[in-house]
C-alpha cells in the first residue's frame, strides 16, 4: 500500500503544474484508497473539481491521460495548453538514438583495459556522472514515449 501510494504520489507530482493551469482533473481508479488522497491532491493543486469518476463526453476532447498501475489520471486542459505539450515523436526518437549511441560509446570506452589502467579517479568519476546523466535523459524520453502511445 505504501509503495502504491508513493507511485501514485510521484506520478501526480508530474501533473500538479498542469493542474494549476487546468484547474480540473478526473481520476479513475479501482484502487480503494484513492478517495483518501483526493482532498490532499485538491489542496495541493488548488483545482476546482476533482472526481473519482468519468468525465463527461464534452470534456473528454480536452483530456491529457496517463495510466499508472490501475490508476487513470485525466487532466482537463485548455486546447492551447494541450497543443503546447504535444510531443514531436520523430524528433524525440532521433534524440533517443543519439543518446543510445553516446551511451554505448562511453560504456565501451570505460570497459577497456587501458582505460581502467590509465584513467585517473577524477576521469572515472566524471565519466560515471556523464553515463548517469545520459541514462536519466533516456529514461525521460522513454517515459514521454510511453505517455504518447496511450
Amino acid at each position: 500500500s505504501v509503495a502504491i501510494s508513493s507511485l501514485v504520489q510521484n506520478s501526480l507530482t508530474t501533473y500538479l503544474t498542469t493542474i494549476v493551469v487546468s484547474r480540473e482533473v478526473y481520476i479513475n481508479s479501482t484502487w480503494p484508497s484513492l478517495p483518501d488522497y483526493t482532498n490532499t491532491i485538491q489542496d495541493l493543486s488548488g483545482c476546482y473539481k476533482l472526481t473519482n469518476g468519468t468525465a463527461d463526453g464534452s470534456s473528454m476532447e480536452k483530456l491529457v491521460q496517463d495510466i499508472v498501475g490501475d490508476v487513470t489520471i485525466n487532466l482537463v486542459v485548455p486546447e492551447e495548453l494541450k497543443r503546447a505539450i504535444e510531443v514531436d515523436l520523430p524528433k524525440v526518437e532521433e534524440k533517443k538514438n543519439k543518446l543510445i549511441k553516446s551511451l554505448t560509446k562511453m560504456e565501451k570506452m570505460i570497459s577497456g583495459e587501458t582505460y581502467i589502467i590509465n584513467a585517473t579517479a577524477e576521469q572515472q568519476e566524471n565519466h560515471s556522472k556523464k553515463i548517469a546523466k545520459i541514462k536519466e535523459q533516456l529514461s525521460r524520453i522513454q517515459y514521454i514515449q510511453s505517455l504518447t502511445r496511450q
